[in-house]
């Protein structure tokens, strides 16, 4: 085990999942290994590889890390649609419309990466939801409510960022949307924060 020259697979029910080797539980999983100066693979206990062969692993886990960047990038780049907010990690919500918000995409969640990755599985997207591009950066515009279910923190913070009173500047820069939505709000005594001077 002491010469072991490369880490090539993890086998887990759960390996997908497993990001860094403090991942990996005590007593599960087998690593494939190619062993220095031969051509032989084998697969070993986990815990055994801990013990020999740590830089192995890490050097496993890291070429899995920009395997999956590279990936997903790629995927990125060639998306048109999303079909749950599932498949998405949740970047931060930019702006709102009436009841809808435009939520930036953060990443695309290991599920759905392995599920674009299928031959055909990756073909077969329901269009429920577009995706904006801006500025090299993706977008969704999504309903409160969807958005609320999935990404509840996320909403609640933006809601909350949003009851602190704009400053004059803030004002000033509005559109006519963000503006008309502020005296609305301001009538309907929303605001609960104080940002600086009122106007």
């Amino acid at each position: 085990i002491t010469e072991i020259k490369e880490i090539l697979d993890f086998r887990h029910p759960k390996a997908m999942k497993m990001k860094i080797p403090d991942d990996v539980p005590e007593g599960e999983g087998e690593f494939l290994v190619q062993w220095k100066g031969d051509e032989g693979q084998d697969w070993i206990d986990a815990d055994d590889v801990f013990k020999f062969g740590l830089i192995a692993i890490r050097r496993y886990f890291d070429k899995r890390k920009e395997e999956r960047r590279v990936m997903e990038s790629n995927f990125m780049k060639k998306l048109t649609h999303i079909s749950s907010l599932y498949d998405i990690v949740c970047g931060n919500i930019e702006c709102e419309r009436e009841n809808e918000y435009k939520l930036k995409i953060g990443g695309l969640t290991d599920e759905f990466l392995f599920e674009l990755n299928h031959p055909v599985w990756g073909e077969k997207i329901t269009k429920l939801f577009e995706i904006v591009r801006e500025n090299g950066s993706c977008y969704v515009w999504v309903n409160r409510f969807q958005l609320k279910h999935i990404f509840r923190s996320c909403v609640e913070a933006w809601e909350k960022k949003g009851r602190t009173h704009p400053t004059p500047k803030e004002i000033e820069n509005m559109d006519w949307f963000e503006y008309g939505q502020y005296l609305k709000r301001k009538d309907e005594g929303y605001y609960t924060e104080e940002k600086g001077e009122t106007s």
